[in-house]
C-alpha cells in the first residue's frame, strides 16, 4: 500500500515536468515557425522590389526605347492590312519623349526591322501574299511566310500548299507555322502529331528550320511537350510582361493595336528578343547546320 501510493504520487510529480516541457517546446516550434515565416516574407519582399520594377522597365524599354534601342521591331500583315505606304513605314517617334510610340501624329524615327506575311491557311492562300511579299523586297525587307494550320484538312497537303505559295529560300526567314487557339482539336496528342508532320515536311522540303506562332497560353498548356524542345517560338501576348516560356521565345507579338506611319489602321507589332546583329545570324542558322543555330541559340539566351 505505501509503495502504491507513493507510486501515484510520484505519477503526479511527473505530470507537471512533462507538460513544462511541452510547453518549452511548443515555444520553441512557434518561435521557429514565426521566423522561418517572417524570413520567408522578407525574401518575398527583396523579390518583389527586384522583380516588379525590372519588368516594368523591360516591357518601357521595349514599347518606349531610346534611339539607341538594341530591340529590333516588326510587323505581320494578311489581307486585311492593304495600302500601305511601303515607302514612308516606319515607327512614330517622339522626340520630346525619345520614345517610339504606337500612335500617330509623330515623327518616324526608327525603321521596320522585320515582316512577317501570311501566305496560306489549310489549302486557301491569302491572294495579297505576292505584292505584298514584293513590295516588302523591293524595299529592302526580309519577310518571313506563315502557314495557319487547319487539323481536319490532309496535312501533307497543307505543307505543299505553303511551300508552293511562300516560295521561299534561304535569303527569307524560316517558314512559320501559325497555331491559332480557336483551331487547335482535341485529343491534344493528336493535334500535336499532325503540328509535327506539317513541320518535319516543310523542313524536309525547303531546308528551313520552322518558327512557331502561337499564344502564350497553347505553349504552355498544349506544346508545352519533349517533341517541340527542339524549336523556337514567336509568342502572342498582349501584357506588359514577357512570354512566361522565357527560355525559348524569340519574337513577342505584344499588342495587336500597333500604329505605324504608312497605315492608317491598327497593326500587329511584335519585338525580337535578342540583340540587332543576333537577328541576322539566328535567320541564316536556320537554314543551315543545327550545330550553328545552337550557338546563336546559346548566345541569345545569355543576354
Amino acid at each position: 500500500m505505501p509503495k502504491k501510493n507513493s507510486q501515484k504520487a510520484g505519477n503526479k510529480g511527473n505530470k507537471p515536468t512533462t507538460h513544462k516541457k511541452r510547453k518549452a517546446k511548443n515555444k520553441v516550434s512557434t518561435a521557429a515557425i514565426v521566423t522561418f515565416s517572417l524570413l520567408g516574407l522578407a525574401v518575398a519582399l527583396c523579390l518583389l522590389v527586384t522583380f516588379v520594377p525590372s519588368a516594368k522597365v523591360f516591357f518601357r524599354n521595349l514599347v518606349n526605347p531610346p534611339i539607341e534601342s538594341k530591340h529590333l521591331y516588326g510587323i505581320d500583315l494578311s489581307r486585311y492590312q492593304n495600302e500601305l505606304k511601303w515607302d514612308e513605314i516606319g515607327f512614330y517617334y517622339d522626340k520630346r519623349k525619345d520614345t517610339i510610340v504606337f500612335e500617330a501624329n509623330k515623327e518616324k524615327r526608327l525603321p521596320i526591322s522585320f515582316v512577317f506575311l501570311k501566305a496560306t491557311q489549310g489549302r486557301a492562300y491569302d491572294k495579297t501574299y505576292a505584292e505584298k511579299k514584293e513590295n516588302a523586297l523591293k524595299h529592302g525587307y526580309k519577310t518571313g511566310a506563315y502557314h495557319i494550320l487547319v487539323s481536319d484538312t490532309n496535312i501533307v497537303e497543307q505543307a505543299n500548299n505553303f511551300v508552293n505559295i511562300a516560295q521561299l529560300d534561304s535569303s527569307n526567314y524560316p517558314p512559320i507555322l501559325d497555331i491559332e487557339s480557336n483551331l487547335i482539336s482535341r485529343p491534344y496528342s493528336e493535334y500535336r502529331k499532325r503540328a509535327l508532320l506539317w513541320l518535319n515536311t516543310v523542313e524536309e522540303m525547303t531546308g528551313g528550320k520552322p518558327l512557331i506562332y502561337c499564344s502564350d497560353k497553347t505553349r504552355e498548356e498544349i506544346l508545352n511537350t519533349p517533341e517541340f524542345e527542339d524549336y523556337h517560338f514567336w509568342i502572342a501576348r498582349y501584357d506588359t510582361t514577357p512570354p512566361k516560356s522565357s527560355d525559348d521565345w524569340l519574337f513577342w507579338q505584344f499588342t495587336e493595336k500597333g500604329r505605324i506611319n504608312g497605315y492608317k489602321g491598327k497593326i500587329d507589332v511584335s519585338v525580337w528578343k535578342g540583340k540587332k546583329d543576333e537577328l541576322e545570324k539566328w535567320r541564316q542558322s536556320c537554314w543551315h547546320d543545327p550545330k550553328a543555330r545552337q550557338a546563336i541559340e546559346e548566345e541569345i539566351d545569355q543576354e
